[in-house]
C-alpha cells in the first residue's frame, strides 16, 4: 500500500486504488473492470462497469442477492431479496411504494395504476376495465365493448353483463 504526496492510496505499485479524501476509485482495466468479491478462494460476486450501465452481478448458481440494513433500534434485517432460482424474482420485507403505475412489460397499455387519493385504476388493451375510488366500485367506465362475469359453483355465468348489446343475464 502506497500514500503520495497528495494523500492518494495506492495497492500495488502505481495508485489503481486511492482516495483523496472525498472519494475510493477503483479500477482495474486489465480485467475489464471487474472487481471480484471472492470467499474461500471462490469469485461469489462481481462489479463492473461497462456501456450498458452499472452490473452487480453472481456468477454462483441459485445465490440469491441480499440488501440489507438496521432499523431504528439497531437490528439488522434484509429488505431486498432477489431470488436467483426464480429468475430474479423480488421479495420486499415490507410495503413496497410505488409513485403511479405498474406497466406490464411488452405491453405498456396494460397497468395497475394510482389516479390520485383513494383511486385505482386497472387498463387492459388502454381501457380502463375497473376503477376503484373510495366508496365506488366501477366497471368499464370507458364504455367499451366489455362483458362482465361471475361465476358460481356449477355456473360460469351465474351474473353476465353483455356490454355490446346492453343485456344482463342471470344463470346464462
Amino acid at each position: 500500500i502506497e500514500v503520495d504526496d497528495a494523500g492518494n492510496v495506492g495497492i500495488g505499485g502505481t495508485p489503481n486504488v486511492y482516495t483523496n479524501y472525498t472519494s475510493l476509485t477503483l479500477n482495474h482495466a486489465t480485467n475489464g473492470g471487474i472487481l471480484d468479491l471472492e470467499l474461500n478462494g471462490t469469485v461469489t460476486g462481481e462489479l463492473f462497469v461497462d456501456s450498458s450501465g452499472f452490473h452487480l452481478y453472481t456468477p454462483v448458481s441459485n445465490h440469491d442477492i441480499f440488501f440489507k440494513g438496521n432499523d431504528d433500534g439497531g437490528g439488522q434485517f434484509t429488505a431486498l431479496t432477489l431470488d436467483m432460482s426464480d429468475a430474479g424474482a423480488a421479495i420486499f420485507n415490507g410495503t413496497l411504494t410505488i409513485p403511479s403505475q405498474i406497466i406490464h412489460a411488452g405491453d405498456t397499455d396494460t397497468l395497475f395504476e394510482f389516479q390520485g387519493a383513494n383511486s385505482m385504476r386497472f387498463k387492459a388493451g388502454g381501457n380502463e376495465v375497473v376503477e376503484m375510488t373510495g366508496n365506488t366500485v366501477t366497471f368499464n367506465d370507458g364504455s367499451a365493448d366489455y362483458d362482465f362475469r361471475v361465476e358460481s359453483n356449477d355456473n360460469a355465468s351465474m351474473l353476465f353483463v353483455d356490454g355490446g348489446n346492453n343485456a344482463v343475464g342471470i344463470g346464462t
